[in-house]
Protein backbone atom coordinates (compact mmCIF):
# COMPACT_ATOMS: atom_id res chain seq x y z
CA UNK A 1 0.00 0.00 0.00
CA UNK A 2 1.29 3.38 -0.82
CA UNK A 3 0.56 6.51 1.31
CA UNK A 4 0.86 9.33 -0.74
CA UNK A 5 0.74 12.84 1.36
CA UNK A 6 -1.34 16.01 -0.39
CA UNK A 7 -2.36 19.27 0.78
CA UNK A 8 -5.72 19.89 0.67
CA UNK A 9 -7.19 23.46 -0.47
CA UNK A 10 -11.04 22.40 1.20
CA UNK A 11 -12.21 19.93 2.75
CA UNK A 12 -16.09 20.73 3.61
CA UNK A 13 -17.90 19.98 1.10
CA UNK A 14 -21.80 21.45 1.39
CA UNK A 15 -24.60 19.52 -0.41
CA UNK A 16 -26.79 21.44 -2.54
CA UNK A 17 -29.64 20.57 -0.18
CA UNK A 18 -29.78 18.49 3.48
CA UNK A 19 -29.45 14.57 2.81
CA UNK A 20 -32.37 12.29 3.39
CA UNK A 21 -30.91 10.10 5.13
CA UNK A 22 -28.23 10.86 7.21
CA UNK A 23 -29.33 14.71 7.60
CA UNK A 24 -26.04 15.98 7.33
CA UNK A 25 -25.29 19.23 5.36
CA UNK A 26 -21.78 18.97 5.14
CA UNK A 27 -19.48 15.77 4.23
CA UNK A 28 -15.57 15.58 4.64
CA UNK A 29 -13.10 13.02 3.66
CA UNK A 30 -10.17 13.00 5.36
CA UNK A 31 -8.24 10.26 2.90
CA UNK A 32 -8.94 9.28 -0.80
CA UNK A 33 -8.74 5.56 -2.07
CA UNK A 34 -9.21 2.88 0.30
CA UNK A 35 -7.82 -0.03 1.61
CA UNK A 36 -11.34 -1.98 2.10
CA UNK A 37 -11.26 -1.75 -1.88
CA UNK A 38 -14.82 -3.24 -2.17
CA UNK A 39 -15.88 -3.81 -5.08
CA UNK A 40 -18.96 -1.57 -5.37
CA UNK A 41 -17.46 1.61 -4.03
CA UNK A 42 -18.43 3.97 -5.95
CA UNK A 43 -15.50 6.21 -5.32
CA UNK A 44 -13.82 4.89 -8.14
CA UNK A 45 -16.41 6.55 -10.86
CA UNK A 46 -14.74 8.66 -13.31
CA UNK A 47 -16.34 11.64 -11.30
CA UNK A 48 -15.35 10.94 -8.43
CA UNK A 49 -11.94 10.69 -9.31
CA UNK A 50 -10.52 14.43 -9.25
CA UNK A 51 -7.32 15.13 -9.05
CA UNK A 52 -6.00 12.14 -7.30
CA UNK A 53 -6.40 9.91 -10.40
CA UNK A 54 -8.48 7.36 -8.74
CA UNK A 55 -8.56 4.27 -10.82
CA UNK A 56 -10.48 0.72 -9.99
CA UNK A 57 -6.91 -1.25 -10.17
CA UNK A 58 -5.35 1.21 -8.25
CA UNK A 59 -7.74 1.84 -5.79
CA UNK A 60 -6.35 -0.82 -3.11
CA UNK A 61 -2.74 0.26 -4.01
CA UNK A 62 -2.64 4.27 -3.44
CA UNK A 63 -4.04 6.18 -0.82
CA UNK A 64 -3.90 10.26 -1.02
CA UNK A 65 -3.72 11.61 2.84
CA UNK A 66 -4.96 15.29 3.20
CA UNK A 67 -1.96 15.95 5.83
CA UNK A 68 -3.55 19.72 6.39
CA UNK A 69 -7.09 18.79 6.71
CA UNK A 70 -7.36 19.80 10.43
CA UNK A 71 -6.29 22.95 9.44
CA UNK A 72 -7.63 23.73 6.41
CA UNK A 73 -11.05 22.47 8.50
CA UNK A 74 -10.47 24.89 11.37
CA UNK A 75 -10.45 27.77 8.72
CA UNK A 76 -13.36 26.95 6.97
CA UNK A 77 -15.60 26.39 10.36
CA UNK A 78 -14.72 30.14 11.20
CA UNK A 79 -16.74 31.42 8.39
CA UNK A 80 -19.58 28.29 7.49
CA UNK A 81 -22.66 27.98 9.52
CA UNK A 82 -22.45 25.16 11.86
CA UNK A 83 -24.17 22.20 10.63
CA UNK A 84 -23.80 18.60 10.84
CA UNK A 85 -20.83 16.64 9.18
CA UNK A 86 -20.65 13.47 7.53
CA UNK A 87 -17.02 12.15 8.15
CA UNK A 88 -16.53 9.30 5.74
CA UNK A 89 -19.20 10.01 2.64
CA UNK A 90 -16.24 8.44 0.45
CA UNK A 91 -13.86 6.29 1.59
CA UNK A 92 -13.60 5.28 4.83
CA UNK A 93 -11.92 7.23 7.53
CA UNK A 94 -10.63 4.78 9.88
CA UNK A 95 -8.82 2.37 7.31
CA UNK A 96 -5.76 1.20 8.26
CA UNK A 97 -3.81 4.54 7.02
CA UNK A 98 -5.53 6.11 9.69
CA UNK A 99 -3.55 4.23 12.51
CA UNK A 100 -0.48 5.99 11.33
CA UNK A 101 -1.76 9.60 10.15
CA UNK A 102 -4.58 10.12 12.24
CA UNK A 103 -5.95 12.48 10.34
CA UNK A 104 -9.31 12.01 11.24
CA UNK A 105 -9.10 12.27 14.40
CA UNK A 106 -7.47 15.42 14.36
CA UNK A 107 -10.46 16.41 12.12
CA UNK A 108 -12.86 15.05 15.00
CA UNK A 109 -11.16 17.24 17.25
CA UNK A 110 -11.34 20.76 15.20
CA UNK A 111 -15.23 19.71 14.87
CA UNK A 112 -15.71 18.86 18.55
CA UNK A 113 -13.69 21.27 20.37
CA UNK A 114 -16.08 23.75 18.02
CA UNK A 115 -19.11 22.30 19.33
CA UNK A 116 -20.09 20.78 15.78
CA UNK A 117 -22.27 17.82 15.56
CA UNK A 118 -20.77 15.01 13.88
CA UNK A 119 -21.53 11.62 11.59
CA UNK A 120 -19.10 8.95 11.06
CA UNK A 121 -19.38 6.24 8.55
CA UNK A 122 -16.83 3.23 8.46
CA UNK A 123 -16.66 -0.41 8.68
CA UNK A 124 -13.42 -0.41 10.46
CA UNK A 125 -12.66 -1.38 14.38
CA UNK A 126 -9.93 1.45 14.45
CA UNK A 127 -12.72 4.13 15.23
CA UNK A 128 -12.92 2.79 19.30
CA UNK A 129 -9.76 4.37 19.31
CA UNK A 130 -11.70 7.87 18.87
CA UNK A 131 -14.69 7.20 21.64
CA UNK A 132 -13.66 9.75 23.99
CA UNK A 133 -14.08 12.20 20.91
CA UNK A 134 -17.34 10.79 19.61
CA UNK A 135 -18.36 11.06 23.54
CA UNK A 136 -17.57 14.06 23.38
CA UNK A 137 -19.37 14.87 20.27
CA UNK A 138 -22.29 13.19 21.68
CA UNK A 139 -22.33 15.80 25.12
CA UNK A 140 -21.26 18.50 23.51
CA UNK A 141 -23.92 18.60 20.70
CA UNK A 142 -24.58 15.80 18.48
CA UNK A 143 -22.52 12.15 17.11
CA UNK A 144 -24.10 9.09 15.45
CA UNK A 145 -22.34 6.34 13.92
CA UNK A 146 -22.90 4.09 10.80
CA UNK A 147 -21.40 0.78 10.39
CA UNK A 148 -21.84 -0.83 7.21
CA UNK A 149 -23.03 -4.43 7.78
CA UNK A 150 -24.50 -5.35 4.14
CA UNK A 151 -24.47 -9.52 5.27
CA UNK A 152 -23.92 -12.42 7.16
CA UNK A 153 -23.28 -14.45 4.77
CA UNK A 154 -19.44 -15.41 5.26
CA UNK A 155 -19.37 -16.73 1.13
CA UNK A 156 -20.88 -12.94 0.29
CA UNK A 157 -18.24 -11.43 2.83
CA UNK A 158 -15.54 -12.96 1.64
CA UNK A 159 -16.78 -12.07 -2.12
CA UNK A 160 -18.00 -8.52 -1.91
CA UNK A 161 -15.60 -6.93 1.50
CA UNK A 162 -12.42 -9.49 1.42
CA UNK A 163 -10.45 -6.68 3.14
CA UNK A 164 -13.03 -5.58 5.72
CA UNK A 165 -13.10 -6.50 9.23
CA UNK A 166 -15.70 -9.61 9.69
CA UNK A 167 -19.04 -8.65 10.09
CA UNK A 168 -19.26 -10.22 13.67
CA UNK A 169 -16.51 -7.64 14.52
CA UNK A 170 -18.05 -4.63 13.47
CA UNK A 171 -20.93 -5.53 15.58
CA UNK A 172 -19.20 -6.31 18.66
CA UNK A 173 -17.94 -2.59 17.87
CA UNK A 174 -21.75 -1.46 17.51
CA UNK A 175 -22.29 -2.74 21.14
CA UNK A 176 -19.35 -0.87 22.11
CA UNK A 177 -20.15 2.39 21.12
CA UNK A 178 -23.75 2.05 22.30
CA UNK A 179 -22.61 0.96 25.90
CA UNK A 180 -20.80 4.08 25.64
CA UNK A 181 -23.81 6.07 25.49
CA UNK A 182 -23.04 6.91 21.93
CA UNK A 183 -25.73 6.68 19.15
CA UNK A 184 -25.04 3.97 16.20
CA UNK A 185 -27.00 3.01 12.89
CA UNK A 186 -26.58 -0.32 11.17
CA UNK A 187 -26.35 0.42 7.73
CA UNK A 188 -27.42 -2.60 5.43
CA UNK A 189 -26.05 -0.35 2.13
CA UNK A 190 -25.52 -1.60 -0.33
CA UNK A 191 -28.17 -4.47 -1.28
CA UNK A 192 -27.18 -6.34 -3.53
CA UNK A 193 -29.94 -7.60 -5.83
CA UNK A 194 -31.10 -11.39 -6.33
CA UNK A 195 -28.40 -12.35 -3.10
CA UNK A 196 -29.18 -10.10 0.15
CA UNK A 197 -32.73 -8.84 -1.09
CA UNK A 198 -35.04 -11.12 0.73
CA UNK A 199 -36.66 -10.57 4.45
CA UNK A 200 -34.50 -13.23 5.64
CA UNK A 201 -31.49 -11.10 5.10
CA UNK A 202 -32.86 -7.93 5.92
CA UNK A 203 -34.04 -9.52 9.51
CA UNK A 204 -30.86 -11.54 9.77
CA UNK A 205 -28.92 -8.18 9.82
CA UNK A 206 -31.25 -5.89 11.63
CA UNK A 207 -31.82 -8.58 14.40
CA UNK A 208 -28.02 -8.28 15.21
CA UNK A 209 -28.38 -4.96 15.37
CA UNK A 210 -30.79 -4.23 17.49
CA UNK A 211 -29.15 -7.12 19.68
CA UNK A 212 -25.77 -5.21 20.13
CA UNK A 213 -27.68 -2.03 20.64
CA UNK A 214 -28.14 -0.28 17.41
CA UNK A 215 -30.41 2.13 17.90
CA UNK A 216 -30.86 2.87 13.54
CA UNK A 217 -31.04 0.67 10.95
CA UNK A 218 -30.70 1.76 7.45
CA UNK A 219 -31.30 -0.21 4.01
CA UNK A 220 -30.17 1.32 0.59
CA UNK A 221 -29.64 -0.19 -3.18
CA UNK A 222 -26.73 -0.99 -4.73
CA UNK A 223 -25.48 1.64 -7.19
CA UNK A 224 -22.98 0.86 -9.98
CA UNK A 225 -21.77 4.17 -11.73
CA UNK A 226 -19.62 4.50 -14.43
CA UNK A 227 -16.91 1.70 -14.45
CA UNK A 228 -17.44 0.69 -11.17
CA UNK A 229 -20.09 -1.02 -12.96
CA UNK A 230 -17.84 -2.53 -15.45
CA UNK A 231 -15.48 -3.84 -12.15
CA UNK A 232 -18.57 -5.25 -10.22
CA UNK A 233 -19.83 -7.10 -13.75
CA UNK A 234 -16.14 -8.43 -13.93
CA UNK A 235 -16.46 -9.82 -10.28
CA UNK A 236 -19.80 -11.58 -11.10
CA UNK A 237 -18.99 -13.02 -13.82
CA UNK A 238 -16.05 -14.46 -12.80
CA UNK A 239 -17.70 -15.62 -9.36
CA UNK A 240 -21.87 -15.51 -9.68
CA UNK A 241 -22.17 -15.53 -13.68
CA UNK A 242 -25.43 -16.56 -13.48
CA UNK A 243 -26.61 -13.21 -11.71
CA UNK A 244 -25.05 -11.06 -14.66
CA UNK A 245 -27.65 -11.00 -17.57
CA UNK A 246 -30.26 -10.34 -14.47
CA UNK A 247 -27.95 -7.48 -13.14
CA UNK A 248 -27.95 -6.12 -16.89
CA UNK A 249 -31.30 -6.21 -17.65
CA UNK A 250 -31.90 -4.42 -13.55
CA UNK A 251 -29.60 -1.59 -14.21
CA UNK A 252 -29.72 -1.20 -17.66
CA UNK A 253 -26.74 1.33 -18.92
CA UNK A 254 -27.03 3.93 -16.61
CA UNK A 255 -25.65 1.84 -13.42
CA UNK A 256 -28.42 2.77 -11.50
CA UNK A 257 -31.70 0.82 -10.68
CA UNK A 258 -35.00 2.17 -13.01
CA UNK A 259 -37.35 -0.01 -11.57
CA UNK A 260 -40.02 1.80 -8.88
CA UNK A 261 -41.30 -1.37 -7.81
CA UNK A 262 -38.10 -2.88 -6.97
CA UNK A 263 -37.01 0.06 -5.39
CA UNK A 264 -40.76 -0.01 -3.30
CA UNK A 265 -39.69 -3.59 -2.51
CA UNK A 266 -36.49 -2.54 -0.49
CA UNK A 267 -38.06 0.31 1.25
CA UNK A 268 -41.24 -2.45 2.57
CA UNK A 269 -38.31 -5.15 3.34
CA UNK A 270 -36.49 -1.93 5.29
CA UNK A 271 -39.93 -0.83 6.78
CA UNK A 272 -40.72 -5.17 7.86
CA UNK A 273 -37.09 -5.15 9.67
CA UNK A 274 -37.82 -2.13 11.51
CA UNK A 275 -40.92 -2.93 12.45
CA UNK A 276 -39.91 -5.97 13.73
CA UNK A 277 -36.88 -5.57 15.50
CA UNK A 278 -38.04 -1.75 17.12
CA UNK A 279 -35.56 0.08 15.15
CA UNK A 280 -35.65 3.71 13.56
CA UNK A 281 -34.35 4.95 10.17
CA UNK A 282 -35.08 8.51 11.57
CA UNK A 283 -31.99 9.97 12.87
CA UNK A 284 -32.79 12.16 15.56
CA UNK A 285 -30.78 14.83 17.13
CA UNK A 286 -29.92 14.95 20.72
CA UNK A 287 -33.02 15.68 22.98
CA UNK A 288 -33.13 19.53 23.44
CA UNK A 289 -30.94 20.13 19.83
CA UNK A 290 -33.17 20.33 16.19
CA UNK A 291 -31.64 21.34 13.05
CA UNK A 292 -32.65 24.54 13.33
CA UNK A 293 -30.10 24.98 16.02
CA UNK A 294 -27.40 24.57 13.39
CA UNK A 295 -28.72 26.66 10.57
Amino acid sequence: MEAIKVEAKSLLNRLKRRDDWYKCLYTLNPYRGCFFSCPYCYDVAEKRRGKYHIYPSEVSKQIYVKTNASEVLRREIRRKPRDVVFIGSATDPYQPAEEKFKVSRRCLEVLVEAGWPVEVGTKSLLLERDLDLLAEASEKAFCCVFITVTTLDEELVKLFEPSAPKPEERLRLVERLSDAGINVCVAMIPVFPYLTDNLNHFCEVASEAAKHGAKYFMAGELTLPGEVKNRFYRLLEACRPELLPKYRQLYGASGYIQSSAYHAKIRRLEAEALAKFKLSREIALKAGLSLQDFL
